[in-house]
């Protein structure tokens, strides 16, 4: 682990890990979707990356749940591949409330 690692939140992959491909990754991400989850891993060329997961907030079946919960903030993961150094980059961004 380097000095500022933590700072970046850089977290490497535990020892013996097998490296997956890029293409394997994210048919794998793809895969972990359902319908009944709240969440959706999908397409992220509208946003410039790979992938990005979210929560279905617009789905009807799940807005009133997460309104219930008083859920305030919400984010979505926005992630894009490295394949040169065999890493996923990650960042949470904020979305509007729920009103």
């Amino acid at each position: 682990m380097k000095l500022f690692d933590w700072l970046i939140g850089y977290k490497p992959a535990p020892k013996g890990a097998d490296r997956q491909s890029t293409a394997t990754l994210r048919n794998d991400l793809l895969a972990i979707n359902r319908k009944t989850a709240p969440f959706i891993v999908r397409d992220g060329k509208p946003e410039g990356v790979d992938l990005v997961a979210e929560w279905k907030i617009v789905d009807a079946r799940w807005y009133e749940l997460f309104a219930k919960a008083g859920l305030q903030k919400v984010f979505k993961v926005l992630m894009k591949f490295d394949p040169s150094n065999c890493e996923v980059r990650v960042v949470d961004q904020e979305c509007p409330r729920l009103r």
